[in-house]
């Protein structure tokens, strides 16, 4: 996060990335740029909310965000722990803001778990990241690892969640830290499980004709990217079922992982997994319909 040249955001946005040409005054407000108000969870808000990240939302109503209210009231002792969102993403007054897992909830190698892995090669597929045909690496591998939005080696990964296992050891043993940070690892595997069916089965629709290529996809398959980075704008150009399956992974996916790393159950399970499962079985269900749809032309 920072000061950028407009060459610099001239070029991002020229790559179709819309996020990080933020300046310092989104979070240190003009006149006067207080570091306090930096410091501010709130300070975080009008960026870290909605739709496909609702961190804010997350971080609140957790038992993070509930106690550092409660100690904003008066009624948590001065020294009681009380994380805010600086705590553990902008830790010792950094501006880097990375995560292990990153923003797209992918990374590479790929897992020594042969499910998972084929789980993951299919999503990377959808990101554009990999030749929906041959599985190797398209352009937007380069795209995605030049702005810094995946982990691409398990020593890059490493690094970063041994970076916040030492900020959850503030507060935690290091054991525990390590145990919730895992069960987050367990939570995006299962949930890549659901999202990878779902793909799948828009593939096989595309492949068999059913639904058409939208002109602007280079691939006669689920492109998630694309629409991240018109920011959703063509989405009215796109099949129901594209539709549903861009929602199940921006925003159910996105609950499902990032809930619980912010442990957070509720937003994890109710507005995550639960909704990934029912999002699955309407794809299903559209997809059985638009194949006996297509049947019926036929005759």
């Amino acid at each position: 996060m920072g000061i950028k040249s407009e060459e610099e955001k001239k070029d991002q946005l020229a790559k179709g990335y819309r996020y990080q040409t933020n300046s310092c005054d989104e979070c240190h407000t003009r006149h006067s740029f207080s570091k306090k108000e930096a410091q501010d969870p709130r300070a975080c808000q009008q960026c870290h909310m909605g739709y496909d990240h609702p961190q804010w939302e997350m971080w609140s109503s957790s038992k993070h965000g509930t106690r550092w209210f409660t100690k904003e009231a008066g009624r948590l002792p001065e020294d009681a722990a009380a994380p805010t969102c600086q705590t553990c993403h902008l830790p010792n007054g950094t501006h880097e803001n990375r995560t292990a897992w990153g923003f797209l909830g992918v990374r590479l190698p790929l897992p020594e778990d042969k499910q998972w892995a084929a789980d993951r090669v299919t999503i990377l597929k959808a990101l554009g990241v990999l030749h929906p045909e041959t599985g190797e690496p398209t352009d937007r591998l380069e795209l995605i690892t030049s702005v810094d939005m995946v982990r691409t080696t398990q020593e890059a990964w490493q690094v970063e969640r041994d970076k916040m296992i030492n900020t959850c050891s503030q507060c935690h043993s290091k054991s525990y830290a390590t145990t919730q940070l895992e069960l987050g690892d367990s939570m995006l595997q299962k949930a890549d499980r659901v999202m990878a069916q779902a793909i799948e089965i828009v593939a096989d629709l595309y492949k068999d004709g059913i639904i058409k290529k939208p002109e602007a996809y280079a691939f006669a398959y689920p492109d998630f990217l694309y629409f991240m980075q018109t920011g959703g704008g063509d989405m009215e150009n796109l099949s129901s079922i594209d539709q549903t399956l861009f929602e199940l992974y921006m925003k159910h996916r996105m609950r499902t992982y990032q809930g619980q790393f912010h442990v957070n159950p509720d937003y994890a399970y109710w507005y995550g997994w639960a909704m990934m499962t029912q999002g699955l079985g309407k794809i299903q269900a559209e997809a059985k319909k638009l194949r006996t749809l297509h049947e019926l032309k036929k005759k």
